[in-house]
């Protein structure tokens, strides 16, 4: 759905006839429009939007795709959790003002032009494309440089830069007031107040109210009788609890789950989806994930109107959507970015070793123990004495502290810092030997690969480098005196990545027909689980115990208490693989790529590629960089064809 207008310094710098056979609603001024061009996909929810319009004469006009309209003061009614975006322009004082909701599910694109234009669109390619705008862009090399660099946008705040100069995003959860002569006031139109939950204190009553506001938020996404619903279903904790979470509301109600068969056995996950699907009677799918990776790819740049966010390819979320679709079904479930919103606790660990809390760590390193990550490297692990493996995990997390500090410190520094930590930890200098002796073999091996953070030709990046890490994008979405495990938890929920992630979403969602949601995207539930204090997210080691506390009752045992998680393994291998071969005629010596990307550095990955003697757990950076730079390639032809 594309929800625009443009606004022009003078006045009908529009032709009213076009525009209305464009749009199937719109409104007009004088100086410009607002329009929208289709129907919602999924009504009260994210893909809802409302524009307004104030002429000289003090009098409003009200377009919007919802099931009502909100009187003129709707900003002030509107709730971020319902309305995807909102825009409002006066005539009088020329000031247009643009809100998004919370979660940056529904994107919301601008170019201002001082004294000429302001234009606004949900969809960047209608946008970029307009003959009144295209003149006024160009590539923004910072931009591209952060996608391009291995975790950067991971790590790094979302921020209002696109990968084209002078478009901007609006942020998430803001209202951005800009007039025609090129005034701008960007303030937070949502705060999360996590004090308001100060009066619970047990996992019980946290549990309680999670449990609450997340069938909530998952019953407005299905609350439509008329819908028929499909679910993604992944194994784990947060599809499930999305999935289980439909039956528990609604036991009689058709409900078809879908799972993505990766065929290969280390992503294999079939066992607790058998076991999910089962029990909650589902019309159960296998999807077999399409192997066209890169004619995908490439529809999805074209859609998108710039690089893919997907970090492989965006195959699966298509072949996914498809399939429902086909199915009939009108929305798809996720459990998208359950594991930020709801926060495990786990990090608490760290945390309390810098605080020097000792005890604490401690007592949560020996409640790690029947849940730790590791086990499996030891063989007979089961068969340890408790001492024997709180030991190894104690060894182990000192080590990568202790190798850490040796390496970002000062030898003062790290003297006085190690002559505390062997005064409260008995350090085995046996266990560091081996694992020191192992390290630097591995970190031989490594450098033998040469992993890099980008591979970018040497002028480029030195020319362009990488954007700042600025957290003051998202200044007043929290309330002042957040704690900083709270303030760690909404860079989580607010990278760069996560938020191009649901951008992207929303144009896929709109490109096959159908409404893609992700109920642990609720402000009440976040801010809830903002409240949760670690301890008690950490639980008895397993983490998210409030989440687990929440969900008893409603998922199977087997998910709620699970404590692995799969990963990507060498099902990104295949994919890659195959991407490269698909596009060796896009990355020919004249395509503009290799302006931006080193040909020597690129060709070196694919040699790693292709290395099957290099373990799969090296090849994290050669996988991002290959499926980077096609993307980019093909984001470039782009351009060029759509400028003819």
């Amino acid at each position: 759905m594309a929800f625009e207008g443009f606004f022009f310094i003078k006045s009908e710098g529009y032709n009213k006839e076009v525009i209305s056979a464009k749009y199937r609603k719109a409104v007009f001024l004088h100086s410009g429009y607002i329009g929208i061009d289709d129907e919602p996909l999924l009504k009260n929810r994210i893909y809802s939007v409302i524009g307004s319009v104030k002429n000289n004469s003090g009098e409003t006009e009200i377009v919007s795709n919802k099931a009502h309209n909100f009187v003129s003061s709707f900003f002030l009614k509107a709730t971020v959790d319902t309305i995807g975006a909102l825009a409002f322009f006066d005539e009088r004082t020329k000031r247009l003002s643009l809100s998004r909701e919370l979660f940056g599910l529904c994107p919301l694109y601008y170019l201002a032009v001082p004294d000429e234009f302001i234009a606004f669109s949900t969809d960047l390619r209608s946008l970029v494309t307009n003959e009144n705008v295209r003149k006024h862009i160009s590539i923004d090399h910072q931009r591209l440089a952060s996608y391009a660099t291995f975790s950067h946008d991971g790590g790094a705040i979302y921020s209002e830069d696109t990968f084209y100069k002078n478009v901007k995003s609006v942020l998430p959860g803001h209202t951005l007031e800009l007039s025609l002569n090129g005034e701008k006031k960007n303030t937070p139109s949502f705060t999360l107040r996590p004090s308001r939950w100060s009066h619970l204190k047990t996992v019980e009553e946290f549990g309680e109210e999670f449990r609450h506001r997340f069938i909530r938020s998952v019953n407005q996404c299905i609350n439509d009788p008329s819908l028929s619903i499909a679910s993604h279903l992944s194994g784990g904790l947060d599809s499930s609890s999305v999935t289980s979470v439909v039956r528990f509301l609604y036991p009689e109600r058709g409900l078809h789950t879908l799972y993505n068969n990766s065929n290969t056995i280390d992503t294999d996950e079939n066992l607790f989806v058998d076991e999910v699907a089962k029990k909650l009677n589902t019309t159960h799918h296998e999807i077999l994930q399409s192997e066209e990776d890169f004619s995908i790819l490439s529809s999805h740049v074209g859609l998108g109107a710039q690089p893919s966010s997907t970090l492989v390819t965006p195959s699966f979320t298509t072949s996914l959507l498809q399939y429902a679709k086909d199915l009939g079904c009108d929305v798809v479930l996720n459990g998208s970015d359950g594991d930020s919103i709801a926060g495990s606790g786990l990090e608490l660990i760290i945390y309390s070793f810098q605080r020097r809390d000792w005890a604490l760590v401690k007592d949560l390193l020996r409640k790690r123990v029947k849940y730790y990550t590791h086990a499996y490297k030891y063989p007979g692990w089961n068969s340890f004495s408790e001492e024997k493996k709180y030991h190894l995990v104690l060894q182990n997390f000192l080590y990568a502290r202790i190798t850490s500090k040796l390496l970002y410190s000062s030898p003062a520094e790290f003297r006085n810092f190690y002559a505390d930590v062997s005064k409260n930890f008995p350090v085995s200098y046996q266990y560091f030997l081996t694992r020191g002796i192992g390290s630097i073999l591995n970190k031989f091996r490594k450098r033998q690969i040469r992993p890099s953070a980008h591979i970018f030709r040497k002028e480029f990046i030195a020319e362009f480098g990488l954007s700042d890490d600025n957290l003051q994008s998202m200044d007043g979405l929290m309330e002042t005196g957040a704690s900083a495990e709270q303030i760690q938890a909404l860079r989580d929920v607010y990278n760069a990545q996560t938020m191009f992630s649901n951008e992207q979403s929303f144009f896929l969602s709109k490109h096959h027909g159908i409404a893609d949601a992700s109920p642990f995207y609720d402000s009440d539930l976040f801010e809830l689980c903002l409240a949760v204090p670690d301890v008690m997210k950490f639980g008895d080691g397993i983490g998210r115990s409030h989440f687990r506390q929440a969900m008893k009752g409603i998922l199977p045992e087997e998910v709620r208490c699970r404590s692995t998680k799969t990963h990507v393994g060498h099902r990104a291998q295949d994919v890659i693989s195959r991407m490269y071969q698909q596009a060796t005629s896009l990355l020919g010596d004249s395509n503009e790529i290799w302006h931006y990307i080193d040909p020597a550095s690129f060709a070196h990955q694919i040699s790693l590629l292709k290395n099957d003697k290099v373990p799969y757990t090296h090849k994290m950076n050669t996988w991002f960089h290959i499926a980077r730079t096609i993307s980019i390639a093909l984001w470039l032809e782009w351009l060029n064809e759509s400028k003819t």
